[in-house]
């Protein structure tokens, strides 16, 4: 299954895609969440029509974030350690996800918004 992380495959248009006998795309809550955020693909139409897809697209729910996110690491990929660097991670080191009851926050790699992923629509 591709995976098209912010609702895109890079360098394959959708029409390559079908040509290919891509049947299913795998999207990313969490990136969607980020850039280009749920009011750009709720003006869109929803995700189908933001992507251009008639097909099926299958979403995470986001919760690998959760853990992945938590803390930096010297493997983490270039938006987690631009995250490390910048006024997202607290001043003491600590984590910058927060988890309560109602859901899970975190500091936007894209523009450092505080961002909080729920279990609800």
């Amino acid at each position: 299954v591709p995976v098209g992380t912010s609702g895109a495959l890079k360098a394959v248009t959708n029409e390559q895609a079908d040509e290919a006998g891509v049947q299913l795309m795998f999207c990313n809550t969490y990136h969607l969440l980020v850039h280009p955020g749920p009011e750009v693909v709720r003006s869109a139409g929803g995700l189908h029509a933001y992507m251009g897809r008639d097909r099926p697209i299958i979403t995470d729910s986001g919760g690998f974030q959760v853990f992945s996110l938590a803390q930096s690491s010297a493997e983490d990929g270039p938006e987690l350690k631009k995250r490390s660097h910048t006024k997202g991670k607290n001043r003491d080191g600590a984590s910058v996800v927060k988890v309560s009851e109602e859901g899970v926050s975190f500091r936007s790699y894209f523009d450092e918004s505080k961002i909080l992923l729920t279990p609800e629509p």
